[in-house]
């Protein structure tokens, strides 16, 4: 292993161990004409990973026509990263929840997009839902 995989690694760890909080994946099926449903052929996982809250600039309405209608706003962005080897092989997707065990009144966050960090960590990009 080079030492910056090494380094990786151990930032890494670090990060979840001053940032970290316990987490839990809940697999969810896609509901046809209701809301989604658990889904029973993935499993579960508690994990440790980092929330972050980032503000960005956000374009809200694009158009070709001309500049006055692209409006720009400044919208927070949520994310958890969790590191890799705490995922193991388990696979989550966009729709899946994440519940913060550790703040149980915070709302269920659902998964909108899931990225590599090109390191040793997973991103995942979530919105608040209702319980």
């Amino acid at each position: 292993m080079s030492i910056f995989a090494a380094l990786t690694q151990i930032s890494s760890a670090t990060l979840t161990v001053v940032m970290g909080e316990r987490l839990l994946f809940k697999p969810m099926l896609p509901g046809r004409n209701k809301a989604s449903i658990d889904d029973p052929d993935r499993p579960q996982l508690e994990v440790a990973g980092a929330y972050r809250e980032i503000v960005k600039r956000t374009k809200i309405d694009v158009s070709a026509v001309g500049r006055e209608l692209n409006r720009e706003v400044l919208a927070p962005v949520l994310t958890f990263s969790v590191d890799n080897a705490l995922l193991g092989t388990s696979a989550f997707r966009a729709g899946d929840r994440i519940v913060r065990l550790d703040l149980p009144d915070e709302p269920v966050m659902e998964i909108s997009a899931v990225e590599p960090d090109g390191g040793s960590r997973t991103i995942f990009t979530v919105v608040r839902v209702s319980a």
